[in-house]
């Protein structure tokens, strides 16, 4: 759960800082989606590419959700109104289920035309909630072993739910719960919450602590990435 995280973490800041070239967006992003597939087994080479092909579609809906769709099935051999159909049901599901604002809009004629600035605008919005969620549950994932939470950790969120049930015993785990991020009414940003676990995942690594994270530019330095790389200690 920690790799999954940190790599959630990591590619969030290397997607927000990237150069604006095509490849250095496509790159981020395929390994973004490949990180969020990781149990899957279903790598893509090229998000632009392979995401309108196969299972890749569906499989990704239903890593996010944690749901099947199943009139969502292969997009082999469908025609590009077909295929437009189908983003139509992926974005539609994913806003029913919380996981893309309801005011984003998507021209899914686009998306099914493999258009670039159409898909990563997709897949930044699902990116932008991997970090909130990130950031709900990152103090969790740095407690002291001899405090255990009663949920595990995992990517796949449901945030329609408001209110979770902290296990009762101990006393400390169950404080710890109710002090949790995940209870605040007022979420800060995205980028907000990026910054501020970089900020809490350096602090746990050593030679970082004393390295200074105050704007998005900060986070394109050698050091910083580097100590997005490593664990903590």
């Amino acid at each position: 759960p920690l790799f999954i995280a940190t790599s959630v973490l990591h590619w969030s800041v290397r997607i927000r800082i990237s150069p604006m070239s095509l490849r250095a967006r496509v790159n981020g992003f395929t390994a973004w989606t490949n990180m969020r597939l990781t149990y899957k087994g279903v790598p893509l080479e090229n998000v632009l590419k392979d995401l309108n092909k196969g299972v890749h579609l569906k499989t990704l809906l239903e890593e996010i959700t944690g749901n099947s769709l199943r009139r969502l099935q292969s997009l082999e051999g469908l025609s590009p109104s077909q295929i437009q159909l189908r983003f139509d049901w992926f974005v539609g599901e994913l806003k029913q289920r919380g996981h893309l604002r309801e005011s984003f809009k998507a021209d899914t004629k686009l998306l099914a035309a493999q258009k670039a600035d159409e898909t990563f605008d997709l897949l930044w919005e699902i990116v932008k909630r991997d970090a909130v969620h990130l950031w709900e549950e990152g103090e969790f994932l740095q407690l002291e072993d001899s405090i255990i939470i009663a949920e595990p950790f995992q990517m796949r969120n449901d945030p329609r739910v408001v209110e979770r049930t902290p296990d009762p015993k101990p006393n400390r785990r169950k404080h710890a719960v109710q002090k949790s991020r995940r209870f605040q009414e007022k979420k800060p940003s995205a980028e907000s919450c990026i910054m501020g676990l970089v900020r809490d995942h350096l602090k746990t690594i050593k030679e970082c602590r004393r390295i200074s994270v105050e704007s998005f530019e900060d986070l394109a330095r050698s050091k910083v990435l580097c100590g997005l790389d490593r664990k903590s200690g």
